[in-house]
């Protein structure tokens, strides 16, 4: 059963779902605006765009959770913290446009895909230190965006990565890096 748009429920602003429930598929709260916090205990799988659009959404931990899928939480303006240990590969926009994300912990992501976090304003910190796959333009317009780990296993940074984070001010490159993609530190604040 799919909430998509939640026609009909505009009050709906809490979700608990079962722990027999493991995945999330397509679209399956797309657009719920007034959604404000879900319990996802055993959620191995977040679908395609499952929860984008939900404007209200503060905040989801999802414990269980390996695979955020393609624009999963894309457009949650008001998204904050989000709590995914398990995670260990984000995919295309996932988190993109999610304008006041300033909580999530990344050490254990080693695969993000292109503009996963494109336009998230208030991200200041992203520890990347098991990513060994990244792909262009993760976090463009991350103005916001002061402070970043790279792993040590790391052997490419890709075009526009960092692309318009203006508050990056330095990074430090892992030894291991042999390439860097066009346009990857343009509009930022690197002095060196």
């Amino acid at each position: 059963t799919s909430f998509v748009g939640c026609n009909g429920l505009t009050k709906l602003t809490t979700v608990v779902l079962p722990s027999t429930v493991t995945s999330i598929g397509e679209y399956a709260f797309s657009g719920c605006m007034r959604l404000e916090s879900i319990t996802l205990p055993n959620v191995t799988e977040v679908g395609y765009g499952a929860f984008s659009g939900c404007s209200s959404l503060k905040s989801i931990e999802l414990p269980m959770a390996t695979t955020l899928g393609h624009y999963a939480f894309q457009n949650c303006e008001n998204l904050q913290s989000v709590k995914i240990p398990a995670v260990t590969e984000i995919q295309e926009g996932c988190f993109y446009r999610c304008y006041a994300l300033n909580d999530i912990n990344l050490s254990n992501v080693q695969i993000i895909k292109r503009e996963a976090f494109y336009d998230c304003f208030a991200l200041t910190k992203v520890d990347l230190s098991s990513a060994t796959e990244l792909s262009s333009g993760i976090f463009e317009y991350c103005h916001k965006l002061s402070d970043v780990t790279l792993s040590d296993e790391l052997s490419s940074i890709p075009s526009s990565m960092f692309y318009g984070c203006d508050s990056l001010t330095s990074i430090t490159l892992p030894s291991s890096v042999l390439s860097i993609g066009g346009s990857t530190f343009t509009g930022t604040s690197l002095k060196s």
